[in-house]
């Protein structure tokens, strides 16, 4: 095994051991997709339910490796170890060359880290059969991506942040999304923005969500400290019971 094959394998365990240190575990998820929000209004569109949302994950961020050591797409500790370990011991085969395998390695590591990010910033809740989702990445500041900006003039730079949401429907019966409430809180946990409780719909949408589809759209928001946190609910309807699934806190964070 190569120096740099060893650095990369030690890091990856070590990352392993971490989770496995804190408990920490983690459903695969796609890759964000920063210019959705801002220039392709908001990208509202119908996706696999979990469990094959991560598997489709794992497949186009880590195309070699086995989805079903990764059951329902979900990554612990030990699994990180285990797979680590076969795939850095095993003999080259076939047309796998040292330098391919490198490659590999350092993909896996960015895939890792940027999925540790992920499950940093998002969360997860279900509520009566209905499962949402959200992923969050840091898009820039205002000083980086307003060429206009002048900070004598327009004081400190505001933030902005990109978030995914992803709504399944687990139940028998079609839902209907009917309305959103979102508050934005700083760093603080003082409040710094609020969606009124009843605001239609998202992205001028209301959409039906038959059984076992996923809706998914991006939106983000810009804000004054790093570190802000954003709850909120949506207002369903299934059949003629109305009803709130609530969304759980995520935060907005830089890396």
């Amino acid at each position: 095994m190569s120096q740099i094959s060893k650095t990369l394998y030690r890091l990856l365990l070590r990352h392993g051991r971490d989770m496995t240190r804190r408990s920490l575990e983690f459903q695969f998820t796609k890759p964000m997709d920063k210019e959705a929000w801002l220039t392709k209004g908001g990208a509202p569109s119908w996706v696999s339910p979990e469990p094959l949302y991560s598997t489709e994950a794992i497949q186009d961020g880590l195309p070699w490796v086995d989805p079903e050591r990764l059951q329902y797409g979900k990554v612990t500790g030990e699994t990180v170890i285990s797979c680590v370990r076969e795939y850095f011991r095993r003999p080259l085969g076939g047309d796998e060359t040292v330098d391919g395998r490198i490659d590999r390695a350092f993909q896996a590591v960015r895939a890792l880290e940027e999925q540790l990010y992920y499950a940093r910033s998002g969360s997860s809740s279900c509520t009566d059969g209905v499962r949402v989702d959200v992923t969050t990445c840091f898009v820039g500041s205002q000083k980086e991506l307003d060429v206009m900006y002048d900070e004598e003039e327009d004081g400190p730079p505001k933030y902005y942040y990109s978030y995914r949401i992803r709504v399944t429907n687990l139940g028998k019966e079609p839902v209907q999304l009917l309305s959103r409430h979102w508050k934005l809180y700083d760093k603080d946990g003082k409040l710094q923005m609020e969606v009124a409780k009843g605001a239609k719909g998202v992205l001028g949408q209301t959409p039906i969500i038959k059984a076992n589809t996923c809706f998914s759209y991006y939106s983000g928001t810009d804000t004054e400290t790093k570190g802000a946190t954003m709850e909120g609910s949506f207002g369903l309807v299934r059949g003629d019971q109305a009803f709130e699934a609530p969304v759980a806190l995520f935060k907005f964070l830089d890396r």
